[in-house]
């Protein structure tokens, strides 16, 4: 290869190199959109809600008491945790779902948040961002606890992402 074919070749790669970042532009773009919709909520403190438990998951030592532990203290440290409650409507919040059948086990972590819609005006709570697992856990309820703090990580990791313009600006008032 001639040298200025090598140099052509070279161009070449740069120029279609910079053609796929420009193509990909629009697409972090629309990613970036869509979570924030997702999980933007000016990082004000949300509570913990946790789906009550059925017999399998108490028979290997799983209760509400350690699961709702474990969220609030990574919530508080990250100064979000608010009030907990079981009434469904109260947003922000984060709503964990464990179920344990047998030897297997399903973990689903959801934030909710208020939403509305643009055609009707009518406002309510609906999940926006959710993270789920299943596994076997071979009657050790530290498994199941392990997948749940797992999910509490990536979910704080992604929160803290989108809100941190606001979460840097100190408290919000409520």
């Amino acid at each position: 290869m001639t040298k200025q074919r090598a140099i052509r070749s070279c161009l070449v790669i740069v120029a279609l190199s910079a053609g796929i970042a420009k193509a990909e532009e629009p697409w972090q773009e629309d990613r970036d959109q869509v979570a924030r919709f997702e999980l933007f909520n000016e990082c004000k403190p949300m509570s913990v809600r946790i789906s009550s438990l059925d017999e399998d998951a108490t028979n290997i030592g799983l209760n509400r008491d350690s699961l709702h532990a474990a969220l609030e203290s990574r919530l508080r440290s990250a100064k979000l945790y608010g009030m907990s409650f079981d009434w469904f409507f109260v947003v922000p919040a984060l709503v964990l779902r464990a179920n344990v059948s047998s030897s297997a086990f399903t973990v689903a972590l959801e934030y909710h948040k208020g939403v509305c819609h643009t055609a009707t005006g009518e406002c309510g709570s609906a999940p926006t961002w959710r993270i789920a697992s299943f596994g076997s856990h071979g009657d050790d309820a530290g498994l199941i606890r392990s997948a749940v703090v797992e999910h509490m990580d990536q979910f704080l990791v992604e929160y803290l992402r989108v809100n941190q313009e606001a979460c840097d600006s100190g408290p919000t008032v409520h």
